[in-house]
């Protein structure tokens, strides 16, 4: 693999989206809206079954991942200024379908690792997500096996580099900012509908953001939201929500971090194929994701949500897949 497909790999590690803030702004219509209540209620738990797919292309070599369990979220107090949740995720061993060998092993490793961790997760009094009380004992307990060095490092060499070229782009991946990023995803979503506040058929545009791991601006994001009536339920709802990565502003900001956090290694490769890499990269780049949610508005509660999220950077694609459905 050459280096530009490690590069799109690596890079996709220091991006998730939705990074959105704790509470969205979206432009209200003029017309009714529809609010509905918080379900959380304190010593009580809620189960999904959970689904995950994930693929990746690298270079033209496909890597496709499964992997099932059940989701509860417990909540442990309601304060009036925050919500604490339990996020614990049971799932049997990932079914490694076309896995190479290196990746399964350190597939296994992150299983182990983290397996017996649950996410502390506090909400605002709103129910929006806030923070991960717990992430600096996941980041402790994760350590290699979350950032993955000893992988990242077969790739690398590959494309004749050494990972002490890019130790600043191995330590990002290894952060904590980093880790968040990858471990929030799926709460910021689940808790991104809370308490409603929007009209039907009517598509909200709003911008937001998500951190740069190499300390500069943040990166624009675009979301669009819609809600219509559940066609299976009539008195439920149908929420889809949609955030993508900004090109033509973006583009320019991953291009800045790849040239900061890979100077070294940059530096050691052809200077017009390196321009014209980074070239590519701002004009093809491809990162977002959508999710549709069904929810009883009568008491606030997610019955079914899937979450597809979607990268293309350099030469890695990935398409991942999340469906929790609400056990009964």
């Amino acid at each position: 693999m050459g280096w530009t497909g490690w590069t799109g790999a690596v890079l996709a590690l220091l991006l998730a989206v939705p990074a959105a803030g704790s509470e969205r702004e979206l432009r209200k219509p003029p017309s009714q809206v529809l609010t509905w209540p918080l379900p959380w209620r304190a010593g009580e738990a809620v189960e999904y079954d959970f689904r995950r797919e994930e693929r990746n292309w690298v270079g033209g070599r496909e890597v496709e991942v499964h992997r099932q369990g059940v989701l509860r979220i417990e909540t442990g107090t309601v304060e009036p200024k925050a919500i604490r949740q339990r996020w614990t995720l049971r799932t049997e061993p990932a079914e490694d379908a076309r896995v190479p060998t290196e990746l399964r092993s350190a597939l296994q490793a992150l299983d182990r690792t983290l397996a017996p961790l649950p996410l502390e997760i506090r909400l605002s009094a709103d129910g929006y997500y806030e923070t991960i009380d717990n992430l600096d004992a996941l980041h402790a307990r994760a350590g290699t096996a979350l950032r993955a060095v000893d992988a990242a490092e077969a790739r690398l060499r590959s494309g004749g580099l050494s990972g002490a070229d890019l130790q600043p782009l191995l330590a990002a991946i290894g952060s904590r900012e980093a880790l968040e990023l990858r471990l929030s995803t799926l709460p910021r979503a689940y808790h991104f509908v809370a308490g409603g506040g929007l009209g039907f058929d009517y598509e909200y545009r709003y911008e937001d953001s998500m951190p740069n791991l190499a300390g500069g601006p943040m990166l624009p994001l675009v979301g669009r939201m819609r809600m219509q009536r559940d066609a299976l339920q009539p008195d439920w709802v149908m929420v889809e929500w949609t955030v993508t990565l900004d090109r033509e502003r973006g583009g320019p900001l991953l291009r800045a971090m790849i040239e900061k956090l890979m100077a070294s290694a940059l530096a050691k490769l052809p200077r017009e194929e390196v321009r014209g890499t980074l070239d590519r990269l701002e004009r093809d780049l491809d990162v977002g994701t959508t999710a549709r949610f069904r929810i009883d508005p009568a008491t606030g509660l997610v019955h079914w949500l899937a979450w597809t999220e979607q990268r293309r950077l350099l030469e890695h694609q990935q398409v991942a897949s999340v469906e929790l459905t609400l056990r009964r």
